[in-house]
């Protein structure tokens, strides 16, 4: 549709349906919108970028175009006294409805009173008001409306400071409600009073398959009344527990309770300080659990000890797919340990050890362990001591690793010897890595300039970081402005996200340097 840029225009940030990776921002005339309306191509309005002078036409044109409207993203800055109103009408009608920036007042009075004070609309699915603050009161609102609604799937509260009376509220209308998939209330002073609450709801429930409880303070009572919930529960299939002081007590109500769970999929309970007790006292349930998929134990102060205890349970359990153990200080013993689990897995394909005090030695053994793995696509190792020795061992690895797509080995104290071997692995037609990251470093110029070239050669890598690699000005204009003659270089869309090279099919190398 044609743009007008005149007083008539509104701004909206949307997306196409047909093209759901392009997002735009530009002038439409109501003509236009009117136009892409009637053959529904929006499905996203983003009124945080919009011209509400104009939200009569829009909404007149809404009605008539299509009977349910689409995301809707609206900021309390661009809302004034005369378009309430309309927006209340349009609110009607989203199917998901994401408000930015509300305070508790606002939000209330112009979201939740006139829309949820009974019933939710029909056509709601899902709803954000993260960051709102709607307090105990708000979330009594909306518990009002969970009761009878059979619309809204996804309701996510991160930091609105319901509190455990909130929470009591919410978990209240879940023992009637039957459509709530996902709950988030990541950050909400919710102690163990509201976690044993909905401890309580998870075990008569039996819709709700997403839990976030995370950065709250329900400590051990909660957390055990949640973990004993999960025997008995068939249906919870993501539970977040991260950074709520959770100890041993819930650690092995847990385990006795993913020996007989069979739907949880996904668990974190990261940065709790568990120790290495907590590999010891979850392995019962480790190895006999057969559903969960995703472990995230990042930040416990796990070491050595308990790296081998947590590498022999999964060995054993042998369905698990991706393992967070970053912030760690399980150091090259702990990796060594973790590898023989590595080379034994078939499934395993995401693994963060984010600095988990790793050196070459560690390397040298996980680099063993990924000839033989054929199922890792992730491995993260930024904020270690690879150094120049690490990257050359696993640039022998991907030479002939066709599996692994994404290394992030950020700040690692990587040279030019070790980012040189790296670039020339790539020229291997058996590798196939798309996304490498070796940002902070210290390549310099010679290792640009060798990356600009292999990756040109490479038909698979898609995307590179070298930023903050000590890249002289010289070097990087070099590389950023090439010509017809240089197909290694890269044709730059601005000075540090850069474009397709060449504009064509045969080279998506993307790249991202200094300034």
């Amino acid at each position: 549709s044609p743009v007008n840029h005149n007083s008539n225009v509104i701004q909206l940030g949307f997306r196409l349906k047909r093209r759901e990776a392009e997002q735009l921002e530009s002038g439409w005339s109501s003509a236009a919108i009117f136009d892409a309306l009637e053959q529904n191509l929006f499905s996203k309005f983003d009124f945080s970028a919009a011209d509400l002078c104009s939200a009569r036409l829009v909404c007149r044109m809404w009605h008539e175009a299509i009977t349910e409207l689409p995301t809707l993203v609206i900021t309390p800055t661009r809302l004034k006294s005369k378009n309430r109103a309309v927006l209340r009408s349009v609110l009607q009608r989203a199917a998901f409805i994401n408000c930015q920036g509300f305070t508790s007042q606002k939000v209330r009075k112009l979201v939740l009173s006139p829309i949820f004070r009974f019933e939710a609309p029909a056509f709601l699915r899902e709803l954000s008001l993260a960051n709102c603050k709607i307090r105990a009161d708000g979330a009594s609102i909306l518990a009002n409306s969970l009761r009878y609604n059979s619309s809204i799937t996804s309701l996510e509260l991160s930091n609105s400071q319901i509190g455990d009376m909130g929470a009591a509220f919410i978990a209240e209308a879940l023992t009637v409600n039957a459509s709530l998939e996902n709950l988030g209330l990541h950050y909400n002073g919710i102690s163990e009073s509201g976690a044993i609450v909905f401890g309580d709801v998870l075990k008569i429930n039996n819709t709700l398959k997403s839990l976030d409880l995370a950065a709250n303070r329900i400590t051990d009572k909660g957390a055990t009344a949640i973990s004993n919930s999960l025997a008995s529960n068939a249906t919870l299939t993501h539970l977040n527990l991260a950074a709520n002081h959770v100890g041993a007590a819930t650690i092995r109500e847990l385990s006795k309770s993913l020996e007989s769970n069979s739907s949880l999929a996904w668990l974190s309970l990261a940065s709790n300080e568990l120790g290495d007790g907590v590999s010891f006292d979850l392995s019962a349930g480790l190895k006999a659990n057969k559903t969960l998929r995703s472990l995230d134990l990042s930040d416990n102060d796990i070491t050595n000890a308990g790296c081998r205890s947590l590498a022999q349970s999964l060995k054993e359990n042998g369905r698990l797919e991706r393992l967070n153990l970053a912030s760690n200080p399980i150091g090259d013993t702990g990796v060594i340990a973790l590898c023989d689990y590595i080379k034994a897995s078939h499934t395993l394909t995401n693994l963060n050890l984010h600095h988990t005090h790793i050196h070459e030695i560690g390397v040298l053994y996980l680099g063993l362990a990924l000839v033989d793995n054929k199922s890792l696509e992730s491995l993260i190792l930024s904020f270690n001591h690879v150094a120049d020795g690490g990257a050359i061992i696993l640039a022998a690895v991907l030479a002939k690793n066709n599996t692994l797509q994404r290394l992030d080995l950020t700040s690692n104290q990587i040279g030019r010897a070790g980012g040189t071997s790296i670039a020339l692995a790539l020229e291997n037609k058996d590798a196939g890595l798309k996304w490498l990251c070796l940002r902070n470093n210290n390549l310099k110029d010679f290792g640009a300039l060798v990356f600009a070239e292999k990756a040109a050669k490479n038909g698979v890598l898609e995307h590179v970081d070298l930023h903050n690699n000590g890249i002289t000005p010289v070097t990087r204009s070099f590389i950023l402005h090439t010509d017809t003659e240089n197909p290694g270089g890269v044709v730059g869309l601005s000075t540090t996200w850069l474009g397709s090279c060449r504009r064509n099919q045969r080279f998506r190398f993307r790249c991202n340097i200094d300034r």
